[in-house]
């Protein structure tokens, strides 16, 4: 299973909300995409501009920028902090454990 991504707009100060639908300043509840649609949003919206308008970059990748107080004036309280790193653990369990599943059922555990 791939990472969770997100698109930070430089040129809204904000995150992508979900369903590419508006803008967030925080990432608490910013949209999440796959990292080919992630990567293909980043292009088309950049495509014709001198400057990078929109950036792309794994959850994880965010979760640490912006805890850590450099993504600019998107920075989470630590509460908010806790709680995406918990999420983002518990999709990963997720994702392990359906990876064993299938494991088991392709090699007849």
């Amino acid at each position: 299973m791939s990472k969770p991504w997100v698109i930070w707009s430089y040129e809204h100060d904000a995150w992508w909300a979900p369903s590419e639908c508006g803008y967030t300043r925080e990432l608490i509840v910013a949209g999440v995409y796959t990292e080919a649609r992630a990567k293909e949003i980043e292009a088309k919206a950049n495509e014709h501009c001198q400057a990078v308008q929109e950036k792309a970059m794994p959850l994880d990748e965010a979760l640490g920028m912006v805890c850590e107080g450099r993504r600019g004036r998107t920075v989470l309280y630590a509460m908010e902090c806790q709680w995406a790193r918990d999420a983002l653990e518990e999709a990963r369990d997720a994702a392990a454990e359906a990876t064993w599943k299938v494991r088991e059922e392709y090699e007849g555990y």
